[in-house]
């Protein structure tokens, strides 16, 4: 004789012997969609890269990775789509994102909105000279420094 079971949905079937084991399989998905902002004044130092990589982290752990590039208008976004909503103690999973550092930006993460902050480290020299028409301090007047 043997022993079978109808496929009961949500649920995977373990047949070993006579006892029949059914775990539920939880197949209720998420999405999070999320988008990248640069405050890098339009990108006028040419500063910004032509794609950057959003982590996806569920419940803290780095989940899954995506290239982001900019779309036809020049709007960054990205989707995450398909994601185990809950874990397998029925637990719901908490994702949220982080990016790949960017060279020359200051990266701040509010929900899903990335933002990279242009951080000028580029210096320059300035020499100057202070002339004094005052008679050659004549009345006293002149500050012995400014």
């Amino acid at each position: 004789y043997t022993v079978s079971e109808v496929k009961v949905k949500d649920y995977k079937t373990k047949l070993e012997g006579t006892p029949i084991t059914n775990t539920y399989k939880n197949t209720e998905t998420t999405e999070l969609n999320g988008k990248k902002v640069w405050e890098d004044y339009n990108n006028k130092f040419n500063t910004r890269p032509e794609s950057i990589t959003v982590q996806l982290l569920q419940n803290g752990t780095e989940f899954q990775t995506k290239e982001v590039k900019a779309d036809k208008n020049g709007n960054w976004s990205f989707d995450f789509k398909d994601l185990p909503k809950y874990d397998e103690q029925g637990n719901e999973y908490k994702y949220t994102v982080s990016e790949v550092k960017v060279d020359g930006y200051e990266t701040k993460v509010d929900g899903t909105t990335i933002t990279n902050t242009y951080k000028n480290t580029e210096t320059t020299e300035f020499n100057g000279k202070k002339v004094w028409e005052d008679y050659n301090n004549k009345f006293g007047k002149r500050p012995e420094s400014i």
